[in-house]
């Protein structure tokens, strides 16, 4: 973006996992990571899709579905392989899969509830949505979250199979 002005004109929209908003929204690791990049994306006009915590973490792929993945092929055990490093990282039977969730919105946008608005953040990596119907950011504020499990375990079993 700060190489090239045409840059921002280029994308039609961005879909990001990132941030946290609403009641007990804290500093996410995305936004943290630098925060100067988070406000350049916030601040350039282009239209974003953004998905924080505060939704992602409302969603979990249970047991059930891990283990769907796991029996759908060679993709598939080589993912359940990766989900069961992560489960025994947290010491959770279930997984989060923050990135999915946030990819099916730009597929399956009907399972999604946007607000738009504007996003600023501050000095400690929060991230702050402030209401606006002339802002280019539309927040995620709620999704059908066993829609979106069952969709997300869909396409990767589907995905599995071909291989």
């Amino acid at each position: 973006m700060r190489r090239d002005d045409r840059f921002t004109t280029g994308v039609r929209t961005l879909y990001m996992m990132g941030g946290s908003f609403g009641p007990g929204a804290k500093a996410e690791h995305n936004i943290v990571s630098d925060i100067t990049a988070a406000r350049i994306v916030f601040d350039s006009g282009i239209r974003t899709v953004v998905t924080g915590l505060d939704i992602t973490t409302r969603l979990r792929i249970e047991r059930p579905g891990i283990e769907a993945i796991r029996e759908a092929g060679a993709y598939g055990a080589a993912l359940a392989r990766e989900i069961d490093a992560w489960t025994g990282f947290t010491g959770e039977p279930w997984s989060v899969p923050h990135d999915p969730i946030t990819a099916l919105s730009l597929l399956r946008p009907n399972l999604y509830t946007t607000e738009r608005g504007k996003v600023e953040v501050t000095d400690e990596g929060l991230t702050v949505f402030t209401a606006d119907p002339d802002g280019h950011v539309d927040l995620v504020v709620d999704a059908d979250v066993e829609a979106v499990a069952a969709e997300i375990v869909a396409r990767i079993v589907r995905a599995s199979k071909r291989d």
